[in-house]
C-alpha cells in the first residue's frame, strides 16, 4: 500500500539522476553498496520488528520518508481523497 505514495518517486530518481547528467556507468555503481546493505540491515532490524508491536518501526518510518520524498504529496492524496 505504500507503494501508492512512493512508487513514482522511486521510479523516477534514476531517471532524474541520468536527465541531470549522472551517466548510466555512475547510476550501476551505485547498486554495489546497495547489495550488502540490503542483506545486512534486516538482520539490525529484526530486533525492532519482533516482539508485541512488530509494525510499530514501520510506521513510525513512513512519516520520515514521506517527508523525505521529492514529490508534489498534497495533490497525490487530494485528488486520492475526493
Amino acid at each position: 500500500m505504500t507503494q501508492i505514495g512512493f512508487g513514482a518517486a522511486d521510479g523516477a530518481t534514476g531517471l532524474k539522476m541520468l536527465e541531470q547528467g549522472v551517466p548510466k556507468e555512475q547510476l550501476a555503481l551505485l547498486a554495489i553498496p546497495m547489495s550488502p546493505l540490503q542483506i545486512v540491515l534486516p538482520l539490525f532490524i529484526a530486533k525492532y520488528t519482533t516482539g508485541p508491536n512488530p509494525m510499530g518501526l514501520y510506521v513510525k518510518a513512513i512519516p520520515v520518508r514521506y517527508n523525505l520524498t521529492p514529490t508534489p504529496k498534497k495533490n497525490i492524496f487530494a485528488n486520492f481523497l475526493k
